[in-house]
């Protein structure tokens, strides 16, 4: 098994390949004009249902008319994703949440779309003939306004965070838009799509998808490098790990970041930036751990190499090597320099490593 680990690497790469293709394929879709109105549409019937099974629940529901229940039961109605209103008379007398204000009170025995200082949610009444005077009120946020925005405070449409804020709610058709329905198939509203289409920016289950395949990518590449130095010799084994990264660091250049990696900020030309080879600091970093990785590998196969004698005779020749060895050693050490004066010089990194507020990730990759 040890002999043929690099085809278990390898098929462990190549399906997190996969499912990275497959999960960026899925939310590329979901960005779509069609593809958002299909996730808007799946949440409100998702809300619906859970509407329909809680008035299924006799008990809770009479202890809801009477405004009567456990805190357990009241546990139950706060976690709902909708918003229950109980009115008795004019006078509101019960509400499951107050995340989401909404000052509508008629009755509206269908359900209705309803726009209300900037929020949009879908409405509806209900009455019991058990209970006269009281009047239980169904409101489903749709889209919700902030007038200010913060990191826990973002106007957007409840059924994902992604969906982008140029996508509006039409209550009549107009060219260009997309049904919402309801699960008996009732047009609620129409999604605009204004003709701007953001792209897929890769989120945190993408990132660790990448991660996943990239770790397995690379442990194809060492251990078939290894497995051909046990079979070979160690200089096919360094040409072979060489010419792959070589390759893979050139189809980069070419066709550039797979899976819309450029959005990051770690490839962000606006944190570094020094030229058309190192346009990044992504780049930069890639770029100095495939040099590690291959210094690494070539210097572990030190024992193979003492194996390998080298017959040369005349004085001149042997010179010659110790001089292109020297010289080897010495450009490297200056291109090491360059790397290092370019994130200095080229970037927006802090390295004012006295003050700790002054820091941030990016202080400590370039640091590493």
């Amino acid at each position: 098994m040890k002999k043929r680990l690099y085809l278990l690497f390898f098929v462990l790469s190549a399906v997190f390949w996969l499912l990275a293709s497959a999960y960026m394929w899925y939310n590329h879709y979901a960005l779509k004009p069609e593809g958002m109105a299909h996730t808007v549409e799946k949440d409100i019937q998702f809300k619906q249902e859970a509407v329909k099974k809680l008035f299924h629940n006799e008990k809770l529901m009479k202890h809801l008319w009477l405004n009567q229940f456990s805190e357990h039961e009241f546990r139950i109605l706060e976690k709902q994703g909708f918003v229950l209103q109980m009115y008795e008379g004019a006078k509101l007398v019960f509400w499951n949440k107050n995340d989401f204000p909404v000052k509508e009170n008629r009755f509206l025995p269908n359900i209705t779309t309803v726009e209300e200082e900037g929020n949009v949610f879908l409405y509806q009444s209900f009455t019991s003939v058990a209970y006269p005077g009281k009047q239980l009120n169904v409101i489903i946020p749709v889209y919700r306004y902030y007038d200010v925005a913060n990191e826990y405070l973002k106007t957007g449409f409840t059924a994902s965070r992604s969906l982008p804020g140029s996508l509006r709610i039409s209550l009549t058709k107009k060219q260009g838009t997309h049904e919402v329905r309801a699960p008996d198939q009732t047009v609620l509203f129409y999604l605009l799509d204004n003709g701007i289409s953001e792209p897929f920016k890769p989120g945190l289950v993408m990132l660790v998808l990448i991660c996943m395949a990239l770790i397995f990518t690379v442990l194809t590449i060492q251990t078939t490098g290894l497995y051909i130095v046990r079979r070979y010799t160690a200089a096919w084994g360094i040409v072979f790990v060489s010419v792959t990264i070589v390759l893979a660091r050139l189809l980069v250049y070419w066709f550039g970041l797979p899976f819309h990696l450029e959005y990051l900020e770690l490839f962000s030309p606006h944190v570094f930036a020094s030229n058309s080879f190192l346009p990044s600091f992504g780049h930069i970093f890639f770029h100095v751990l495939c040099i590690y990785w291959l210094l690494s590998f070539a210097i572990a196969q030190k024992e193979a190499f003492e194996h390998i004698h080298f017959n040369i005779k005349r004085s001149i020749f042997r010179w010659l090597v110790f001089v292109a060895g020297v010289k080897i050693v010495i450009l490297f050490c200056f291109y090491l320099q360059h790397l290092v004066q370019a994130i200095v010089f080229d970037s927006d990194i802090s390295f004012d490593t006295n003050t700790f507020n002054a820091t941030d990730k990016f202080t400590f990759l370039a640091l590493i």
